[in-house]
């Protein structure tokens, strides 16, 4: 987006990496949605910008001190390399991220995970279905919250409901009239117990024909295992 070109110049130069339109889209519509319901509306859906979104949306911290350390700006302890965060909860450091699993077709796709308590990771299609999830999940909540407690807490719920739908509409609308792709069409990954799939290199890709891998076999893969496990005996062999 025009108006983000310098920003994004400078985060490239830092970072040096291309960040997606989306995350720019994202910080415009923060921008314009109505100064008066923002902080507001982004409470009450428990999210708050931070990592990227935040130097996107506060430029003044891009300075010359900022660059050696920009690639832990925001970046807790347990995230993987490919996870540059741009939002965050309000518990249990539950935050967002955009991935960058594959490098040479660029950012694809967001994640989202508790760092404080081990869950797996939540993968999404965008930033912006990973931000209709949250809306979801919060207005689930709220019905959950107003069939199990007394009619004389109803308000408090139904107000909530209320602005989250609000923001929710505004997030849908935004999306319409700029014709935003949220699915981003992540690449091909192999499942792990993390929650955030492996990405296959193409050339191990699955051959779908034959609904196998086509460079290594599984006998392949066992007399690989086999020798891992064979030299991991030996005293010195060191496992990195």
């Amino acid at each position: 987006m025009e108006k983000f070109a310098d920003i994004k110049s400078l985060l490239k130069e830092y970072y040096d990496l291309e960040f997606p339109v989306s995350i720019f889209q994202l910080a415009d519509f923060l921008q314009n949605y109505p100064e008066e319901e923002l902080k507001i509306d982004l409470s009450t859906v428990r999210v708050s910008p931070s990592g990227l979104l935040s130097l996107i949306l506060n430029p003044k911290l891009l300075t010359e001190d900022f660059k050696e350390s920009a690639l832990l700006h925001f970046r807790y302890y347990r995230d993987l390399p490919e996870f540059f965060t741009y939002l965050h909860g309000d518990c249990d450091g539950l935050h967002w991220g955009l991935l960058l699993d594959d490098p040479s077709v660029g950012f694809r796709g967001a994640a989202s995970y508790y760092n404080n308590d081990g869950d797996e990771i939540q993968v999404y299609d965008s930033i912006f279905s990973a931000l209709i999830d949250r809306c979801e999940e919060e207005l689930e909540y709220c019905d959950e919250c107003l069939a199990d407690f007394p009619e004389d807490e109803d308000e408090d719920y139904l107000e909530t409901k209320s602005i989250i739908n609000r923001f929710l509409e505004r997030i849908q609308d935004y999306i319409s009239k700029h014709s935003i792709k949220i699915v981003e069409n992540r690449v091909e990954s192999v499942s792990s117990d993390t929650g955030l799939g492996l990405c296959v290199p193409e050339k191990f890709r699955r051959n779908e024909s034959s609904k196998v891998y086509r460079k290594l076999s599984n006998e392949r893969y066992k007399v690989l295992l086999l020798l891992y496990l064979s030299a991991s005996q030996d005293e010195n062999f060191l496992v990195l």
